[in-house]
């Protein structure tokens, strides 16, 4: 069996293509199947950490996804490695009209991986992008949704397709179970100081602005702790972070690391993780933090966190949450946990109990490599 999968960019900032990186790496270590995936743009440090894995990487080399240069180099790659199912995660345009019109007899799978937002202005080159969409079809055999939030908003936009399943972001819970006081000496506290932090890309969704008016009440009311961003974005919004950081007085207790390649690795070594995005497909860095015992504190947005939210309610508390503007009791409940840490550590016990449940590797390779069969099969 040979699974080609089908993403855009090349960084590992993606949450998309870190889940790319631990599935593809499972199912390659099956003995009957082969996985190799395609990138549209140039080669990069997700590209680099599949190859490790022994991962075949198609880098096509392009800056953007409507390049008709795509289209031959595309095909080559059809050609090359032969799949037997194509699996997209994103797909360009000019890739769509490849399969589209040459490969329509290839069987095809699709993973949602989020939700848009409505409120996104629609310019005229979505709208010419839409068009095209329609008028070039693809049968798509099996939807995964990455969440049970996704699939509630998403299910009645895949008329048509077989197999329709809740497919969560996998972890391996078996990697992520030692902690490293690496972050620590990255920005030269003692072992003993609290850091809590986020890791993620710097974007209007993920709600900066909360996330920094929040660190800024607890590094206020524990004045031994700091506050650490490991992710770049848009510099509007990091300069409005600062300028909040500078009101309140803390700038020598928060950390801006930008991008890092090693964030999951850093985040073990946060007192507590911290999440404020208005919605997200399932946040693949709490889970990592599930696998590693590191704390989660999170806001009760909306898709794939409602199902986090479910699970802290229905099973056993995994994170400490807030609703989703209410930065105070986000905050309160943060500083709770730095303050009483073997409530701390119950709640990590906890979430990587319930999380190996849910989110392991193991059980979604699994189910990934059974649903691949039945589509062999159509």
């Amino acid at each position: 069996m040979r699974i080609l999968m089908l993403t855009t960019n090349s960084s590992l900032m993606d949450g998309i293509n870190r889940h790319i990186l631990t599935i593809a790496g499972a199912l390659n270590r099956l003995p009957d199947i082969e996985v190799a995936v395609c990138t549209v743009l140039p080669p990069g440090d997700f590209p680099e950490a599949l190859e490790r894995l022994g991962v075949r990487v198609f880098s096509l080399g392009f800056s953007n996804g409507h390049n008709f240069g795509i289209i031959p180099a595309y095909r080559r790659v059809l050609n090359e490695f032969r799949p037997d199912i194509v699996h997209i995660h994103v797909l360009s345009l000019m890739e769509r009209l490849v399969s589209a019109f040459g490969f329509r007899h290839l069987k095809y799978v699709i993973t949602k991986h989020g939700i848009a937002d409505a409120k996104t202005k629609v310019t005229l080159r979505d709208r010419v992008e839409r068009l095209l969409v329609r008028m070039t079809p693809i049968d798509i055999l099996a939807a995964f949704y990455i969440s049970k939030g996704v699939k509630e908003a998403l299910l009645n936009n895949n008329p048509g397709v077989r197999i329709n399943e809740v497919c969560y972001n996998p972890v391996d819970f078996d990697l992520r179970t030692v902690k490293e006081s690496c972050l620590r000496d990255l920005i030269g506290v003692s072992s003993h100081t609290p850091v809590i932090g986020t890791a993620c890309r710097i974007a209007t969704v993920k709600n900066p602005v909360a996330f920094t008016e929040v660190m800024c009440r607890v590094l206020t009311t524990v004045p031994q702790s700091h506050a650490v961003v490991l992710g770049d974005g848009q510099q509007d919004l990091i300069d409005r972070c600062k300028a909040i950081v500078e009101k309140y007085k803390v700038n020598n207790r928060f950390h801006w690391l930008g991008y890092r390649p090693d964030a999951p690795e850093l985040t073990k070594d946060f007192t507590c993780f911290v999440l404020t995005s208005h919605r997200e497909g399932m946040p693949t860095a709490v889970l990592e933090c599930f696998a590693a015992h590191t704390p989660v504190a999170m806001l009760e947005g909306e898709g794939g966190l409602q199902d986090i939210i479910a699970l802290n309610t229905q099973e056993k508390p995994v994170v400490v949450s807030a609703a989703s503007n209410d930065l105070e009791g986000l905050a309160s409940g943060i500083i709770r946990l730095i303050e009483t840490p073997q409530d701390a550590e119950t709640l990590a016990d906890n979430a990587y109990e319930i999380g190996r449940q849910n989110f392991d590797i193991s059980s979604i390779t699994n189910q990934l490599y059974n649903i691949y069969s039945k589509v062999l099969a159509f």
